[in-house]
């Protein structure tokens, strides 16, 4: 018997294990694979390693209030170095480009170059950026200011206004037509431009860097902290039932027969997968209510990883571009990110590099390919052609590299249905759509005394922040329970 079983050792799961230690229940976290991370995750082929998860983490500045949670995960700390870049991403068309400089007046003035016509939109941009953040306690020359109740109420208003458009849309009013993909290629063409604003506002005050050793690096950190404050860790168990009886959850029974008994039970997966097949009961409505919404849509992507016969690659960092008409259909996606990894030297052999690439694709395309997966007619095949269709888009975008490259890996929202177990194969949950603000489900599961929720699909768009803070939410709810039953 633990007082805390947690199935799912990813983020969330070990969040709400390392908080449930803390509040002093005894925790044993059940994972399905050999290996804790969930997305946060990387691996090896052919002496590269292959990152797939931070592009860039929230709350890295010790100034934010993310950072304290971090610290007590143990993902961040003293010790841990922060790769800081000079720019988050480059978009590139037609020979012109614009970058998301950490210093957002460097933005600003690269897009006066380019458009000058469009001066007061740009100018007002950025310094809606400038606002944005006092509200992580991460503003101001230093990236220290939390700001006084004025400039935060002054953000959230100059925000508001941004909240109306998609990324898509708010592009569309600038004369020039170049910005206007600029906006769009970083986080999906429906995401409001207000999750853009946060995105520029996050990175702009150095509270989005790179935690050296890239994604599974940080994981390995999480499990550390969860062992070291005495959690059980059980890799290798998949959970196929909640028992329950009379509104309690007794037990979970596993893949290989055994159960396992708790007195609370967290599940941190998607809950499409959840409710009506590991737990017998109707999914809530507030879950129904964001599955069913067309503005709420989820998405998945596309990647692959590239070895580069080559010392220097002619760009660095993350370079966006549009994908060409003759490979859209088959790339599932206008935009590409092609990104180098000379931050992390350890990613590759001496002499040699790596390129990954990836494309945002919509709910519609990812479920397809999980479907062909699941089938499994036609989807070795599909996965080839996405491949030489990413190795084409490279050599094209850099020509220098023609001949120099070999694909290491490629994976589909198929792979991460079935890593993560998301139904369309979602690494995070719902695209954050216009006109809407962020609220949270609560983690208690109403109609059994026990069985909490600790998982990404708790508030829209997810990620790794949201992992960690519903892991917390629902060991704050344990023990709330804890000192009533008393």
């Amino acid at each position: 018997m633990t007082d805390v079983l947690i199935l799912g050792g990813g983020v969330a799961g070990l969040s709400a294990g390392i908080y449930s230690l803390m509040n002093g229940h005894s925790v044993t976290i059940c994972e399905q694979h050999t290996i804790v991370g969930g997305n946060l995750t990387g691996w090896n082929r052919k002496g590269y390693h292959i990152d797939n998860c931070i592009h860039w983490l929230t709350g890295t500045n010790p100034n934010s209030g993310l950072y304290k949670m971090w610290e007590e995960l143990g993902a961040l700390g003293d010790d841990i170095k922060i790769i800081q870049s000079d720019k988050l991403y480059t978009y590139e068309k037609d020979g012109k480009n614009v970058s998301l400089w950490r210093d957002i007046d460097k933005t600003v003035d690269e897009m006066l170059a380019i458009a000058p016509e469009d001066e007061k939109r740009i100018r007002k941009f950025g310094n809606t950026v400038k606002k944005a953040m006092f509200l992580s306690g991460v503003g101001g020359e230093n990236h220290d200011k939390g700001g006084t109740v004025f400039n935060k109420l002054d953000a959230l208003f100059s925000i508001i206004e941004y909240n109306n458009q998609t990324v898509t849309e708010y592009g569309k009013t600038y004369e020039n037509p170049f910005l206007q993909g600029f906006f769009s290629c970083i986080t999906g063409p429906n995401f409001s431009m207000s999750s853009y604003i946060f995105v520029a506002a996050t990175y702009c005050s150095d509270n989005g860097g790179i935690p050296e050793g890239g994604s599974f690096s940080m994981a390995l950190r999480l499990a550390d902290r969860f062992k070291s404050l005495g959690g059980n860790l059980i890799t290798g168990v998949r959970a196929t039932k909640v028992n329950i009886e009379n509104k309690v959850a007794k037990s979970v029974t596993f893949e290989d027969g055994k159960t396992i008994e708790a007195d609370n039970i967290v599940i941190t997966f998607d809950p499409k997968m959840v409710f009506g097949k590991l737990l017998d009961k109707e999914m809530p409505q507030p879950f129904r209510r964001l599955y069913s919404s067309k503005a709420f849509e989820r998405f998945s992507s596309i990647h692959a990883a590239f070895e580069v016969d080559a010392e220097e690659i002619p760009f660095y960092g993350s370079l966006i571009v549009d994908v060409p008409e003759d490979l859209q259909k088959i790339l599932c996606g206008d935009k590409c990110v092609l990104r180098e990894f000379s931050h992390e030297t350890k990613y590759s052999p001496e002499g040699r590099n790596i390129i990954q690439t990836m494309i945002y694709t919509d709910e519609i395309n990812a479920a397809r390919f999980v479907k062909l997966a699941k089938e499994g007619k036609g989807y070795k095949e599909a996965k080839k052609e996405l491949r030489d269709a990413q190795m084409e888009l490279i050599e094209r975008t850099v020509p220098v590299l023609k001949g120099k490259i070999d694909c290491l890996d490629s994976w589909t929202p198929a792979s991460y249905a079935r890593y993560v177990g998301s139904e369309i194969g979602s690494f995070m949950s719902f695209q954050m759509p216009k006109k809407k603000m962020p609220s949270v489900i609560k983690s208690k599961v109403s109609g059994i005394q026990n069985v909490f929720l600790a998982t990404q699909w708790q508030m829209a768009p997810g990620g790794l922040p949201i992992a960690a803070k519903v892991g917390k939410m629902a060991a704050d709810a344990i023990n709330k329970r804890k000192k009533k039953d008393k």
